[in-house]
């Protein structure tokens, strides 16, 4: 279960990388990065709910797996904003900077950024993941009808 949640997690934060390929594309990043907080929260929220249903604890779980599937997908995100048809798109979106200075930002301490970029995404939905699977999985429970209700006529 958590692997499958884990896989389907690495996906949604995977998912925006393609659209840094495309100069029609690349404006909508910002947007494509904001569906996969919301898209992550809800996977959380029903991780946690399923983890509580198998009354499993579900702090460490969900930290590593927010964790790890945030940190890979940061790094294929990072792979892709350095490929060559990526360049030029980043540099289509770039008006009045000359193209050497844009291309020396990004190729500037490649390993350490992609590095640090990840493990900042990784640790922040790690946080997330906890939280939203504690929300997710927090037992509701009702009483039944016939409980609640006072007879009248006792």
């Amino acid at each position: 279960m958590l692997l499958a949640y884990g896989f389907l997690l690495f996906l949604v934060f995977a998912a925006p990388a393609p659209l840094v390929l495309s100069p029609t594309t690349y404006r909508l990043l910002t947007l494509g990065h904001f569906f996969v907080f919301l898209i992550s929260i809800i996977l959380f929220v029903l991780l946690g709910r399923s983890l509580a249903k198998r009354h499993r604890k579900f702090i460490f779980p969900t930290f590593l797996v927010g964790l790890l599937t945030a940190f890979l997908g940061a790094l294929a995100y990072q792979y892709m904003l350095r490929l060559p048809i990526a360049q030029a798109a980043f540099l289509s979106q770039l008006h009045g900077v000359p193209s050497d200075a844009a291309l020396t930002m990004l190729r500037l301490h490649v390993v350490t950024s992609t590095l640090l970029i990840s493990l900042m995404g990784g640790i922040f939905y790690g946080i997330l993941g906890v939280f939203a699977a504690w929300w997710g999985g927090r037992i509701v429970r009702r009483h039944p009808a016939d409980e609640t209700r006072v007879d009248p006529s006792t």
